[in-house]
């Protein structure tokens, strides 16, 4: 006698994040390889009560909202920037930007929230774009994206992680 197969794992519902995103009055969702799609509630990071998100899901979720054009370019380039020399200028637009409009990375606003202990090192590390370069620019350690880190209007914010 054949046993059952074994339920298949619900993919990723981007309609139940999005309402639930509303319903909780959030303001961003992130979405990001390996963790649950986690949303921006009154300054706060949420995860929603989902499954931590495979590549497979977030692919097929850009090539809907992708037009055809972009997904064949994407697929030829791996790259929704195709000007090499424009991509260099990202940190330098962001840090503009910063100071023009109070825009900021995402890690810019993870190292600002730790700063004024609004969060945990663990969570800024587990939030991070990249980890290990958050880590070793909390530690003071300079990198080469330097310029992600630095506050909106003024110089970097380095330092030790609290313990």
């Amino acid at each position: 006698m054949a046993e059952p197969a074994a339920a298949a794992a619900p993919s990723f519902n981007f309609k139940a994040a999005i309402t639930e995103m509303v319903r909780q009055g959030g303001s961003d969702l992130h979405l990001k390889v390996g963790r649950p799609p986690t949303i921006r509630v009154a300054g706060d990071l949420v995860q929603l009560h989902q499954q931590p998100l495979k590549p497979e899901e977030l692919k097929g979720l850009a090539e809907q909202i992708m037009t055809p054009r972009q997904v064949k370019e994407f697929a030829e380039h791996k790259d929704n920037i195709r000007d090499a020399e424009k991509s260099l200028n990202i940190p330098d637009l962001i840090k503009q930007g910063g100071v023009q409009y109070g825009m900021q990375s995402f890690d810019q606003s993870l190292m600002q929230w730790y700063h004024q202990g609004a969060i945990s090192y663990e969570m800024a590390l587990f939030f991070a774009t990249n980890p290990s370069e958050f880590a070793l620019r909390l530690s003071g350690i300079e990198g080469s994206s330097d310029q992600t880190f630095s506050q909106p209007g003024g110089g970097g914010q380095g330092g030790k992680p609290a313990r």
